[in-house]
């Protein structure tokens, strides 16, 4: 099995490959070795010039099809850019141990906001970049040409936001302990669902119009976003 992790600091973000060997796939859990269980490769890294002291990767999103990358950081902007795991050579990083990382260092757009930036959420082909912060906002972007298709005022912190993969409906959520769905075109509100405290997270699954949405609760919840009813739940004994 092979997943990416993203470790962030306030000048760079690391892309690793993490991956289970097929050797330590066939042990019993109980004789798998740390080494057995997970090897760590660096693929790709982002560097970018920041201006303020925290200036720290807090959020990113790939868009569906992989070709674009957004991230959020608390220097008060969200950026886009364009093959992440591409190096510059034009060879796609593989993940091999010896090879060379991409460094990438020039977004192909920036978006600033108005204070810290907590969520990033693009549309399958990263056409369009939804953002939402600590300035109490939401806001939906074209990403090329950079252009702010609409801005929606929030009541609280906004923590996390999702973006269908057709661009059609939209989530955001945070401290105002709901989820509110709406239009991707207009930003007109469709639905409200009462959360009862802090969301946390939230993701559309690609292809779909299911949210799963989790925070403080300890539950990690799906709704049809089309009609805004419950279709699982479950718990976890901490905060998701």
């Amino acid at each position: 099995t092979t997943t990416a992790c993203l470790c962030m600091t306030s000048s760079r973000a690391t892309f690793r490959r993490v991956s289970t060997p097929s050797a330590a796939r066939a042990l019993p859990p109980r004789r798998q070795t740390r080494a057995h269980r997970r090897r760590s490769i660096a693929q790709a890294e982002l560097r970018y010039n920041h201006a303020k002291p925290l200036a720290f990767v807090w959020t990113i999103a790939f868009s569906s099809t992989a070709n674009r990358l957004a991230v959020g950081s608390w220097e008060f902007n969200a950026y886009v850019y364009e093959n992440p795991l591409v190096k510059s050579d034009g060879a796609a990083a593989d993940g091999s141990e010896n090879a060379p990382r991409a460094i990438i260092t020039s977004p192909i757009a920036r978006f600033r906001q108005g204070d810290r930036v907590y969520g990033v959420s693009l549309d399958a082909e990263g056409d369009r970049l939804f953002v939402g912060g600590r300035d109490k906002t939401v806001r939906m972007y074209t990403v090329l040409p950079p252009r702010m298709l609409w801005k929606r005022e929030c009541t609280d912190t906004v923590t996390c936001v999702a973006l269908a993969s057709d661009g059609t409906l939209c989530a955001y959520g945070g401290h105002m302990a709901a989820v509110t769905i709406c239009m991707g075109s207009t930003g007109s509100p469709l639905h409200k669902l009462v959360a009862g405290s802090t969301v946390r997270t939230m993701h559309i699954l690609a292809g779909s119009h299911k949210l799963l949405v989790g925070g403080d609760l300890c539950l990690l919840s799906v709704y049809d976003m089309d009609t805004a009813s419950e279709v699982i739940c479950l718990p976890f004994r901490e905060t998701i």
